[in-house]
């Protein structure tokens, strides 16, 4: 216990046995917990944390072969302690000064704070094209995020178990490091600050492949920051191409057979909604599916939801293209049409259709 806090520092680690005793000396005795979370190893890393008395998990799941993440996702909600400390199980952070950090915590009142390399401190030495991997990271972090971190990817952070449940952890691999410090600083709900640390020399060989894994970093950055909007950004795209596709059927029909403009959107209706639920079902909303043990009667009812629920909207849009039709073209008339069913097919489709349980969203977070 410090200062009336009690401490669990967390560590994945895979095949570190040979200096895994180095790393927990330098670990301040009034810790009140030591985790290790052996994440595929293949030596004695678990037999060596057990003689050390260390409380010790093994969790083997991966993604692309790391399992880094769900490592410390496993750690972090096994741990007891009022204060949650993460390193890596190579020695390169300075765990023996805990103390400051959590002391700096207390005074500023954070509930999280990323312990940050940058600007290199007192006679550390990191590569340069390491340097500027981190400082382009940090770049596109800011301008995605409006956050300004110093060391976006870090691997040691202190935060208080209070906030867990509020970091919305999801990276099984290297990609929880950045994870970790952008949920927690644009989280309106967790008090963010940063501590500058000096890095230790690495014991072992590191695990990563550094280019590699600065392109999976950037790429998460991107593809995170768009992933609210999602659905939003397919929805148009897939309404843009039903768009076109009833405005074409509709030109085609009127110009080609007898039929009456209203009729002829009448039918480019209905065959729009059926391309539309295609779409959406194998796109759109692919990943708020919940694959049930009768795959086919799940799209079964989807289908049958869809296209009662579009029924209405495919009504609206023919009434208000025979409306609107009266004093502007066929193409004007669709398009104001087509965009006020949208509004009213989007929230049925993501909100009621598409939508996932509760339950199984709250399993695929920490």
């Amino acid at each position: 216990m410090y200062k009336k806090h009690t401490v669990s520092v967390i560590m994945p680690c895979r095949n570190e046995g040979a200096h895994l005793a180095v790393v927990i000396k330098r670990i301040p005795k009034w810790v009140d917990e030591i985790v290790v979370v052996s994440n595929k190893s293949t030596d004695n890393t678990v037999e060596v944390a057990r003689k050390l008395g260390l409380t010790v998990y093994e969790e083997n799941r991966a993604l692309g072969g790391i399992g880094y993440g769900y490592a410390h996702m496993t750690g972090i909600k096994k741990a007891k302690g009022d204060v949650i400390v993460g390193i890596d199980g190579d020695a390169t952070y300075p765990i023996e000064n805990l103390a400051a950090i959590i002391d700096h915590m207390d005074a500023e009142k954070q509930d999280f704070i990323a312990c940050t390399r940058y600007p290199l401190q007192g006679d550390t030495k990191i590569p340069f094209k390491l340097q500027l991997g981190v400082q382009t990271l940090n770049i596109a972090t800011r301008l995605l995020y409006g956050v300004k971190l110093n060391d976006v990817l870090s691997g040691m952070w202190v935060f208080k178990k209070s906030v867990r449940n509020k970091l919305h952890l999801t990276m099984g691999d290297w990609n929880l490091s950045p994870e970790i410090k952008v949920n927690a600083a644009t989280s309106k709900a967790i008090k963010f600050g940063e501590f500058p640390i000096v890095q230790h020399r690495r014991e072992g060989e590191t695990k990563q492949h550094y280019i590699k894994t600065g392109v999976s970093h950037l790429t998460w950055l991107i593809t995170n920051r768009f992933k609210k909007h999602v659905y939003t950004i397919r929805f148009v795209i897939v309404g843009g191409i039903a768009f076109v596709f009833n405005y074409a059927l509709l030109l085609l029909l009127h110009r080609t057979t007898t039929l009456g403009k209203v009729t002829s959107e009448a039918i480019s209706m209905v065959l729009s909604v059926h391309l539309t639920f295609f779409l959406h079902d194998r796109w759109t909303y692919t990943g708020l599916i919940t694959h049930s043990h009768n795959y086919l009667w799940g799209i079964g009812k989807r289908y049958v939801s869809y296209v009662a629920s579009n029924s209405f909207s495919a009504v609206l849009t023919v009434v208000m293209f025979a409306l609107f039709s009266r004093v502007m073209s066929n193409l004007i008339a669709l398009a104001s049409a087509a965009a006020i069913s949208m509004v009213w097919n989007y929230v049925l489709n993501k909100f009621v259709i598409w939508r996932k349980p509760s339950s199984v969203r709250a399993d695929e977070e920490l």
